[in-house]
């Protein structure tokens, strides 16, 4: 299987910790390069804290350990000449999309 070359993934992908810890996972054994923004780890710590998956140390943890393990793929959008990581435009992103109104069955998350 071919390598992806940069993946960005919404922090609203990285729920429940598990899926971030397999996305990670599959990061580092070379998949693909999960590219990050602070914003996405701030935002990602705020949104666990607050529903309640993780406790406030917990989730500083862990985005420590992104920070030190996986900083070599932190982007910043200043640099990719984005306002916003919203708009970075890496090989791939992921995130859900809210499911259409339709009859057929939704593959959304």
């Amino acid at each position: 299987m071919a390598r992806l070359e940069r993946v960005f993934i919404d922090t609203s992908e990285l729920f429940p910790f598990t899926i971030m810890d397999v996305l990670l996972t599959l990061s580092e054994d070379f998949l693909f390069t999960w590219v990050w923004t602070d914003e996405l780890l701030d935002e990602w710590e705020r949104v666990i804290v607050r529903e309640g998956k993780r406790s406030p140390e917990s989730a500083a943890s862990v985005v420590a350990a992104v920070r030190t393990y996986f900083g070599r793929y932190r982007i910043d959008p200043a640099s990719t000449g984005t306002r916003s990581p919203r708009t970075f435009r890496p090989t791939v992103a992921i995130a859900c999309m809210p499911p259409q109104r339709s009859t057929a069955m939704s593959m959304c998350c």
